[in-house]
Parts: structure tokens; sequence; C-alpha cells
């Protein structure tokens, strides 16, 4: 079997991630609004004790530990299906499993 990873689009105002084979996309999983999906991350975050900061700075960002704190960083000058990415990889070194998170929103973080 060919084999698929999961990829984002921007589709008509919304960001939909689906799987991409060698030939063509496999299966669209799920569709929602950029800013959306970003409220459900930040929301996430917040409910295991992790801060958010959306800021200007060279670089994408991502999950950090400083003074036994977490934090994950998001350049806002980043498109946003950028911060979408870079935020759903810094959530995956949470423990995410320990809370409920709606299934629309895991497949933005754990599409597979």
């Amino acid at each position: 079997s060919p084999s698929t990873f999961p990829c984002y689009l921007k589709y008509f105002g919304e960001l939909c991630i689906f799987y991409l084979t060698n030939y063509a996309i496999y299966d669209i999983l799920i569709c929602m609004k950029e800013k959306e999906v970003l409220l459900h991350f930040k929301g996430i975050a917040e409910k295991l004790s992790c801060k958010v900061i959306f800021d200007k700075f060279d670089g994408q960002g991502g999950h950090c530990v400083a003074n036994e704190h977490e934090y994950i960083i998001v350049n806002k000058r980043l498109p946003y299906i950028d911060q979408v990415e870079v935020f759903s990889k810094a959530l995956k070194r949470l423990p995410i499993e320990e809370i409920y998170i709606i299934p629309r929103v895991r497949k933005f973080i754990s599409p597979e």
C-alpha cells in the first residue's frame, strides 16, 4: 500500500487536514476555521498549565520549559496554517491524553 502522511490545506477560509499519498489525496479528515483551531489549542495548553505566547520573533516557536514553567511560543507573523502546525507539534509534547479533547480538534494534533 502507498505511504500516507498528514497535510494541512487552507480551503475556502477553513483549515483542512488530510492524508496525502504518493498519488493523490487519500482522505480529508476534518475542516475548521483556522482561528477556531488555534483557540482550541490555546485552551488545551491552558488546561495543562502551559502558558501560550504569541509574539513576533525570528523562527517559528514551539514548546519550552523555563523556571519550571511550561510554555508554547508561536510566532504570530507566521501564516495561520504554519501557526497551527507549530502549535500541534508543541502540544504533542504535553500530556494531552490526560484531558478530554473534542475529536475534531484532536485530529489536528494526531491525525492518525
